[in-house]
């Protein structure tokens, strides 16, 4: 092991190649201090095949979840190892922590590098706990005090985004309500059949092991600052608001979250903010709260596993 940055390098002896999977003992055992220390861990060097490697890797280290409710458009390719998010190659993704907008998120995630890409498409992270102490105490207190609130516009089959019939993985309307009463979320659904959920959800948290306070959410991914220029002005063309749009967040109470502090939050998860090029066969294992991920725009052919650990 070395490295004194985000994430932290975790490589086999020199001149041995051993297989991803006879690391879950030591993933399980000595290396949780430092996981917990830096928030990620990057395994360079292992043997990974392919994605029944990675599979096997992911079912040793921990209890494996779905991602039903996801916001992300996103293929299952073997059980519960998914293709990561389907995004146009152009764009940038924002960081932000795993589903912080459901009430159950994934305390872990751990992607894998199946082919990187020729150019770009690293996944920049950033430690949620420099985020929280570069904010401006005003800032820092709205989010603790107000909280957040996720609103999202699911279509029922043709529109805009992501139909909820691919967020929730069914097209059982009664099976997607106990989701979303499940997670505290309010639900309506159109005449046309598409489904609006609103969901208010903490933008700070506490870490459940280390008991460090952290930033926690999804604003700078879902604001609607953040759209690219192109689509938000298809979308203003199209007579649609903020609220109209496949996903957008206001603060706790229902007032809207200005740009500018949308924009000073997105500074400081910047100024927190490391990448590193992909090789073919990493492993990048993450803690979900103390670690927020996003994606860099790319060109060329790139694949990346995903799997969710509970």
């Amino acid at each position: 092991m070395r490295g004194a940055t985000l994430p932290w390098l975790v490589e086999p002896e020199k001149g041995t190649s051993p297989r991803l999977a006879d690391l879950a003992p030591r993933v399980r055992g000595e290396l949780e201090d430092p996981l917990l220390q830096h928030g990620a861990l990057l395994f360079r060097g292992f043997a990974v095949d392919g994605a029944r490697d990675f599979q096997a890797f992911a079912d040793a280290i921990g209890s494996v979840r779905d991602y039903v409710g996801g916001n992300s458009p996103r293929s299952e390719l073997l059980d519960r190892v998914y293709s990561s998010t389907e995004y146009p190659r152009n764009l940038d993704l924002a960081l932000h922590n795993e589903m912080a907008y459901l009430g159950r998120w994934p305390a872990r995630l751990a992607f894998c590098c199946m082919t990187p890409a020729e150019e770009g498409g690293e996944t920049p992270i950033a430690d949620c706990r420099k985020i929280l102490g570069t904010l401006a105490p005003r800032l820092r207190e709205k989010l603790e005090q107000k909280k957040v609130t996720y609103i999202r516009n699911l279509h029922g089959g043709g529109g805009t985004g992501l139909s909820w019939q691919a967020s929730f993985r069914t097209d059982d309307r009664a099976t997607v309500e106990a989701r979303c009463r499940e997670d505290g979320a309010t639900w309506q659904w159109s005449e046309a059949g598409d489904l609006r959920t609103t969901l208010v959800r903490d933008a700070l948290t506490t870490h459940p092991k280390t008991g460090e306070r952290v930033f926690f959410n999804q604003i700078v991914l879902w604001h609607h600052s953040s759209l690219a220029p192109k689509l938000r002005d298809i979308y203003a063309a199209s007579g649609m608001g903020p609220d109209d749009f496949p996903h957008n967040c206001t603060w706790g109470d229902g007032t809207p979250i200005s740009d500018d502090e949308a924009g000073d939050i997105r500074a400081c998860v910047a100024r927190a903010t490391s990448s590193f090029p992909w090789q073919r066969g990493d492993v990048l294992l993450i803690d979900n709260v103390l670690v927020a991920h996003g994606r860099r725009p790319f060109r060329g052919a790139r694949q990346i596993l995903v799997s969710l650990f509970a």
